[in-house]
């Protein structure tokens, strides 16, 4: 994890801000930002007018979830394609071409298709997910003329960590933790706020400021030379509060 801090611009909406990422190479951080901005505007302010999409998730063991997706406002008579965004994956890809909404809601899979992932003809699309904690679940569902959408993602074992009105959250942006998300929120706004983070033997400490709804993001990458494995430990410290998420990684 080098010591050396990068910050880059990025847009969310219409909103303004700055990123800020361990690293020097300027490809590693144009990627990692084209990564964050896509994750950040993942979301329910991406939906078409009136559109949404909720992820019912049930867990099946302590690593297993069955997820059903449900919409509002996307007609029973269309079809749609079902888009996921895995975290092994530079970007989103269709995973269901043909897929209608349910009189219940529900995303099914029409009576004329053979099938839709597992579903059989007829029955509710269900996803059969295993994610390691802190890695995003991604899904969309899109009218074949792109007109219509619903976008929504949760975190199924979410890192994260509240002290007092501070919360912390910490989502992976590559496998294995090899960069991470941090996304602070309910800081006061414009307020400074130290973001410390250990990985190994190395430490890092900065000062960074909230923006106006008191929210402040940072890119890590925990990867110390010489280990293949570790943990990265980060606070975001303020006089009131000092949240405080570890997150596993690995190299290998």
């Amino acid at each position: 994890m080098s010591t050396r801090q990068v910050c880059i611009g990025f847009v969310l909406l219409a909103a303004g801000g700055m990123l800020c990422a361990q690293s020097d190479s300027s490809s590693l951080m144009k990627f990692l930002s084209d990564q964050v901005n896509t994750h950040l505007a993942w979301g329910p302010h991406a939906n078409s007018k009136g559109a949404s999409l909720e992820l019912e998730a049930k867990r099946v063991d302590e690593s297993n979830f069955d997820v059903r997706l449900k919409a509002k406002g996307m007609s029973g008579s269309e079809r749609y394609q079902l888009v996921s965004w895995p975290l092994n994956q530079r970007g989103p890809s269709v995973i269901a071409a043909n897929v209608i909404v349910g009189v219940d809601g529900y995303v099914t899979c029409p009576n004329d298709q053979t099938k839709c992932l597992d579903a059989a003809p007829g029955t509710q699309v269900v996803l059969h997910l295993r994610p390691v904690p802190g890695e995003p679940t991604r899904l969309a569902l899109l009218s074949k003329n792109r007109e219509v959408k619903a976008v929504e993602k949760t975190t199924l074992l979410p890192l994260q960590s509240s002290d007092g009105s501070c919360d912390l959250k910490a989502t992976l942006m590559l496998p294995d933790g090899v960069a991470i998300l941090f996304e602070g929120s309910g800081f006061a706004p414009n307020e400074i706020v130290t973001e410390s983070s250990s990985s190994g033997p190395e430490t890092h400490s900065d000062p960074k400021q909230t923006d106006s709804a008191g929210r402040i993001y940072t890119v890590s990458l925990p990867a110390v030379k010489g280990q293949d494995n570790g943990e990265l430990k980060m606070t975001f410290r303020t006089s009131r509060c000092a949240p405080t998420v570890t997150v596993p990684w690995k190299t290998n």
